[in-house]
């Protein structure tokens, strides 16, 4: 049973590892998008639902995040995107927070935008990869069963 624990922790924390490899990648890459000048068309807060089931009464907490849309436009074609970040867009627990973020993209303000030279309508604002909660997730229930898995043989399980 150790081992099988064992091996389930390390496949996990490896996975983990290329959960974060491939976002650093995606980010270096994206560092090499051309820009172009693009227009705000809408900034507000949204609202992340936390929650697996739809009971109000469940304890969960919602997360917020900008949804700032932008115009643009690539070798005369006219483009529109919603991506804030090439990774993982920031989410925030407190209103003023993400407000704070919001009220830098005013509609209508200029706005550089940085565009997959392959793919013009993917395009980002910011280059930050962000928090990559996905894979520190995975890596620490892997090292968590991984620990648990070493630790078997000791206790006699």
């Amino acid at each position: 049973m150790g081992w099988t624990f064992t091996i389930i922790g390390l496949a996990l924390i490896v996975a983990a590892y290329l959960m974060h490899m491939r976002a650093q990648t995606r980010g270096k890459k994206a560092a090499s998008w051309p820009t172009t000048v693009g227009t705000i068309r809408s900034a507000v807060v949204g609202v992340i639902s936390m929650s697996s089931n739809n009971d109000p009464m469940s304890g969960s907490s919602n997360m917020l995040t900008p949804v700032i849309t932008y115009a643009y436009e690539v070798a005369g074609q006219k483009l529109e995107c919603a991506r804030f970040r090439v990774g993982v867009d920031p989410r925030f627990n407190t209103p003023a927070k993400a407000q704070a973020l919001v009220d830098k993209y005013p509609v209508g303000a200029p706005v550089t935008v940085h565009y997959d030279p392959s793919n013009p309508s993917l395009a980002a604002l910011d280059l930050t990869i962000g928090e990559n909660y996905g894979a520190l997730m995975v890596g620490a229930f892997g090292g968590t069963i991984l620990f648990f898995g070493l630790l078997m043989p000791f206790l006699g399980v």
